[in-house]
């Protein structure tokens, strides 16, 4: 199963990216790290929502990696 979350304003270009986990369930309240597919900067981010179960990412989702435990 894979993890969906529609994510928050992205920094690096001011749009929104659906988020996309394969190794994990995204979590709220936990810092990940994606790159952006607008400019390619490496962005990190702290979730405030779970995100939902997928069978598979949806094409065009971003993937995120986690980065620390929950705070």
């Amino acid at each position: 199963m894979a993890s969906f979350l529609k994510g928050p304003i992205c920094k690096a270009c001011g749009q929104q990216h659906p988020f996309c986990s394969e190794e994990s369930e995204l979590q709220p309240r936990r810092e990940y790290e994606y790159v952006c597919p607008t400019n390619g900067q490496k962005v990190r981010i702290l979730t405030d929502k779970s995100g939902a179960l997928v069978r598979a990412c949806p094409t065009g989702s971003v993937p995120v990696k986690a980065l620390s435990q929950n705070w």
